[in-house]
C-alpha cells in the first residue's frame, strides 16, 4: 500500500488526498458496483464476489475492466499473502 501512496497516480489528478479516499469516493464505488454486477463470482474460487481488486496500479482513477478482477474476501487476502487468509485448493 505504501508504494501506491507515494506514487503519482490518477487518483491524485482527481484531487483525492489518498488512495483510501479514492476507494471511498463515488467514482470508485460506481466502478466497483458495475464490476460486481457484471462479474458477481470470485474469479479464483467461484464464490460470491465482495471485492474488486486492482491487478495493477497503473490506471488508478481511469480503470478499465481488464485492470480489475472480482474476488471474495478469502481469495483477495490470499492474493495479498495475508497470514490470516484461508484458501482451499
Amino acid at each position: 500500500m505504501k508504494k501506491v501512496e507515494s506514487s503519482n497516480f490518477g487518483w491524485q489528478a482527481l484531487k483525492f488526498k489518498s488512495y483510501k479516499d479514492y476507494l471511498g469516493s463515488y467514482i470508485w464505488q460506481s466502478v466497483r458496483n458495475q464490476m460486481i454486477k457484471i462479474y458477481p463470482k470470485c474469479k479464483d474460487c467461484g464464490l460470491k464476489a465482495k471485492i474488486v481488486h486492482h491487478k495493477h496500479y497503473h490506471s488508478l482513477g481511469n480503470e478499465k475492466k481488464r485492470d480489475l478482477v472480482t474476488l471474495c474476501f478469502n481469495c483477495h487476502d490470499w492474493r495479498h499473502n495475508k497470514k490470516t487468509s484461508y484458501r482451499e485448493n
